[in-house]
Formats: C-alpha cells, structure tokens, sequence
C-alpha cells in the first residue's frame, strides 16, 4: 500500500473575482501491487506503527522534553512550526497548544483489562503517518485494532482487508467501529464529517462556541472504554461529571445529591426572609404568600424529576431546609396542594 497526498485547491467568489486560498491537503492510501489484496489471502495483514504513546497527564511534557516529537506530530496534525530552531529543538508555544488541541482528531486510545489500577489507565496514542491516512468509510475496505505483543512490549495496530482490493483502490477503515446507534455515530464522526448543524451555522454567520459547550456521558458498565474525546469546530469539548441545565443539576450518575443540596442551600437562605418578616409582624395571609412564591417555588422546581429518586437523607434534609421558623403558624411550613412532599 502507498500512502498519497492530494492537494484540492479551494475558491471562494467575492467581489465579482475568484480569491484562492492555501491548497487543502487531504492523504489517503492506495493500492499499489499489481495482483491487488485479497482478503482471504494469510499475507493480506499489515502492522501499523504508533507515533507516539502516552497518558493523559505526560502528553504536554513528552512534546516539550522528547526530541523531534513536536515537529513530527506537527507535521502529522497540519500545524506549522513558527520560529528558528523550533523544527529542531520543538521550542515552539503555539504549535504546542495547536497539537494538543489537533491531536483529538488523531488520537485513538486502549486500556488493559488486568494489572494493577495504575496499568488499566487508559492509554492513548496516534498511528503514523501511514495509518493516520486511511480515511473513514461507512462501507469500510479494511478494518483496524490495536496489538500489544506482550514479550517485548510494544504496541501495533493491525490493519487486514475485509475485501478483495485491486490495484489503485483505495484502502478505508470505520473511525467508530462497533457503533450501531446512529446518533452516537454522527457524535463521534463530527470531526470529519460536520453535522448539518454545524454546517448550517457557517452557512448563516453563526459561530458554535466549543468553549461553551459540554459533554456528559451516562454509563453504568462495569469495565467501560473511555469513550472517544467529542470534537467541536476542530476544539475538543470538555467532559464534566455533571451540569446545571434548565435549573437543574444533572449528575454522571443520575444521582440527585448535587441537585438536591442547592435546592437547600437556596431554600435555607429564602427562610431568612421570611423570618425577618415575622419581626414585623406581617398577617399570616402574606406571609403564607410569600413562603409559597419564594420558599416553596424553589423546592418544588422540577420536583417530579428528582423527588422519586432521592435518598430518605436527601428528603429529610429537603424538609429540613423549610421547616417553620419558631411561632410561625404552621400552615406556612406545608407546600401549597399543587405541590406536596410526600411525607409532610
């Protein structure tokens, strides 16, 4: 096989004239013996080499302290070395970054399911420049894992035909491999494939904010792969264990602690009001009015969401955060009948 570059010049009409921009370069991989593969031949299976391995934690350390690493992943990723002696020495800042925010699109990742917990961290790596060019294909010509040879140590990727190729085809692999949901599917394939949202934003001058945006994965499996980082307009989108949306908190776990804690939080600090207000001796009318649009809205705020999963404690402490200051009438510590704890 035969790794090529192609280059597709882009233009863009503006002004009654055709402006041309940098050449585009877009590599794939071909074909090149005569007989072509077959798939059912034993030889028709190939090691990839891995450019470079790492863990998270060391990836901005090793580009900084191993020799020829940045430039070669720079190269690899399409991000240019600014400054003398940078090719040589990867003294570079602003490549630096532009990598470990480029490299996602690359990065392919593996753990190992024995050992110690130090040894099943995911590991993390990037085929060469070889592997790195095979493009993606729902209807894929070869298919791709990772090979850890245990004697020695080192990690391939295996890379075998699925059908019989001639000479000058072109050779393609699935990027989500094993994903039969399609919405999963079009989540990870969106760095090289743009959703039609995103497509639809630069088409109307609207910017989709990578910065603004995260990503929460839900999975009760035991042994789960760490899923494939989701990237957004070519920056990679936080993942959070949890996220506050439409006033709610919603949590990794689908547990409601979080939730319920800052509905507390706010529902103790709403009582000071109403205590205050007893100073003054308010009629007890208005003050149940205001327990129930100030207190009691926010403890019922999406409680049919939460309320049939919390914990006994978790209720309790809910209760807790409205209990009726001393000498309050003790109709103004009860939710309104829309809206009722069970247990009051």
């Amino acid at each position: 096989m035969h790794l090529e570059e192609e280059e597709e010049e882009e233009e863009e009409e503006g002004g009654g004239h055709a402006e041309r921009k940098s050449p585009a370069v877009r590599c794939k991989v071909l074909v090149t013996r005569e007989a072509g593969l077959q798939a059912s031949e034993p030889t028709s299976v190939y090691l990839v080499d891995h450019a470079w391995t790492y863990r998270v934690r060391g990836a901005r350390q090793q580009l900084e302290e191993t020799p020829g690493l940045l430039p070669r992943m720079a190269a690899l990723v399409g991000a240019e070395l600014h400054g003398e002696g940078a090719e040589l020495h990867g003294e570079d800042p602003e490549t630096l970054e532009l990598v470990m925010q480029r490299m996602w699109k690359y990065n392919q990742t593996y753990k190992l399911s024995q050992g110690p917990p130090e040894a099943r961290e995911p590991v993390w790596y990037l085929l060469d420049e070889f592997g790195s060019g095979l493009q993606h294909s729902d209807r894929p010509s070869c298919s791709m894992a990772p090979f850890l040879y245990a004697p020695g140590g080192p990690a391939y990727s295996v890379l075998w035909a699925l059908e019989d190729l001639q000479e000058g085809d072109e050779a393609t692999r699935d990027y989500t491999y094993g994903e039969t949901d399609p919405l999963v599917r079009r989540c990870r394939l969106l760095p090289w494939i743009p959703d039609p949202l995103v497509t639809w934003c630069s088409q109307n001058n609207l910017e989709l904010n990578a910065l603004k945006t995260v990503e929460m994965v839900v999975d009760f499996r035991r042994n789960a792969a760490p899923p494939a980082p989701l990237i957004l307009c070519d920056s990679p989108v936080d993942a959070v264990e949890s996220y506050r949306f439409l006033g709610s908190i919603i949590s990794q776990d689908l547990k409601w602690e979080l939730n319920i804690g800052s509905i507390t939080k706010k529902a103790q600090q709403r009582m000071f009001f109403l205590r205050q207000l007893r100073k003054f001796n308010l009629p007890g009318r208005m003050m149940v009015q205001f327990y129930t649009a100030i207190v009691e809205s926010i403890i019922c705020s999406s409680i049919t969401v939460w309320h049939p999963a919390a914990t006994a404690k978790d209720k309790c402490s809910c209760r807790a955060s409205s209990a009726r200051p001393r000498g309050l009438s003790a109709a103004i510590c009860l939710p309104s009948r829309s809206c009722s704890l069970p247990g009051h």
